[in-house]
Formats: C-alpha cells, structure tokens, sequence
C-alpha cells in the first residue's frame, strides 16, 4: 500500500471478501488532497458508483475481463450507460466484451476502449505443442466453468488423443471452501475419465509436467491469464 501512495496510482484487484478491506484500505486515497491520482476498479461494476458517490476528485476508470452483461451493476443497458457517464474511460480485454458493453448504448463509444491480454513473444515460429486444453479460473458460473466441462464431456470420445486439465477452486487460494454448485462441477468434471484431470487452486509456482518452463514465484497468487500465454509460447 505503501508504494502506491507514493506512485500517487491506485488499482482495485478486488477477490471475493477483499473487497471489503481494499474499500477500508481505500479511504487512504479518497481523503488525499493531491489531484494527482487516478482510480482503477477491475470486473466489480457495482463499486463505480459507491467510489464516485464519495467522491469525484479523481478520474476513475473500468477494466473488464468478463461479459458485463453477467455482472452486477452492468447487466442492463442503462446500468452500463450510467458507468460510461461516471468513468472517464472503460477498458476491455476483447472486441467482444467492448460490444457486449456498448449493446443498446448509443452515446459515448469513444470511452470504451480494447486492452487486449498479452506478453512478447519471443520466438519467431509457434513451438509443437502437447494435444492438452487448460482452464484456469474460479468454480463460479461467471468464469464460464460449466460451458468449458460440458464440451470436454461431449469431445473426450472423439479425440481420444487429447486431455483436458482443470485448475480451480470455489475461493482464490483455498481448496477446502466449497459450495454445491462448485462440488457438483469437480464430479461432473471427474466422471469424465482419464483425459480429464482436476488441480484444484495452483500458485504461480505449479508447473503440470517437468519438461514445461516453470513459473519461479514463493507467493500464494492464483494463476494468471497472461501467466498461461507466455508458457504457451515458451516464456519463462
């Protein structure tokens, strides 16, 4: 917290139960007299309007990484349009996710911008790749979980020579808290077979075979996205 008051920056990564002590946290900011600072709030559309009804002294801006149509406090085309007017920009990580935020919105498009996730690449030529699918991400039904199980399910028969590997949990960091929906997606996702293997929560530093590159981290964070991108293309 320390280094981001003295960068003057700010940027919400709010996870669950967190989100209540980064708004304790936050109150640090708010109360700052220096103008000089901006505030990012990623995937909780719902805090837009808790920040900017305390105050409206420093651009706020929206990183979305998910369908906001799922989201509280975007589902609708007005709850959208009313965050376009608050935030100073939107930013997306897909053409996608932009359109399905401007849907029914006819003003202000030129707030609401493409980020797209990424790292450098640095090999000129795509590396033979092992016939295996990964997905990483929470045992809720916003990261599209149960879609990715239900085609693993119906595929499996048909290529045999593929495996499919899961790297979840209900809670960031806890593989113990569950919930029904999230037990019911674990067996359903076991029952598969031998092509499909469960991990349960993995930090950073989980590599899923010894001849993959390794992720060097002693920090209990989940695995990234962009995390996955580079291994793809043999980044360390």
């Amino acid at each position: 917290m320390d280094n981001i008051l003295k960068n003057r920056f700010i940027s919400f990564y709010f996870f669950a139960s967190n989100t209540l002590i980064y708004l304790l946290e936050v109150k640090i900011i708010l109360k700052s007299e220096d103008k000089n600072q901006i505030i990012e709030v990623r995937n909780r559309p719902y805090l837009i309007y808790e920040i900017i009804n305390k105050t409206k002294k420093f651009p706020t801006s929206l990183f979305l990484h998910n369908d906001p149509k799922t989201m509280r406090g975007s589902k609708s085309a007005l709850e959208r349009e009313n965050l376009l007017d608050k935030c100073a920009a939107i930013f997306c990580v897909s053409n996608f996710i932009k359109n399905q935020f401007i849907d029914g919105i006819n003003k202000n498009h030129n707030k609401v911008h493409v980020w797209n996730n990424g790292v450098e690449r640095k090999i000129k030529f795509f590396p033979k790749k092992k016939k295996e699918v990964i997905f990483v991400g929470r045992l809720v039904s916003e990261k599209g979980v149960e879609l990715y199980i239900d085609v693993v399910s119906s595929v499996t028969k048909r290529f045999p020579q593929w495996f499919f590997s899961l790297i979840s949990s209900y809670r960031l960091g806890d593989n113990n808290e569950t919930n029904f929906y999230s037990q019911n997606l674990i067996k359903k996702f076991n029952k598969i077979g031998n092509q499909a293997k469960f991990y349960g929560f993995k930090d950073q530093g989980f590599s899923l075979s010894k001849n993959e590159k390794h992720i060097h981290n002693n920090n209990s964070f989940v695995m990234g996205r962009t995390i996955w991108i580079g291994c793809s293309w043999n980044n360390e």
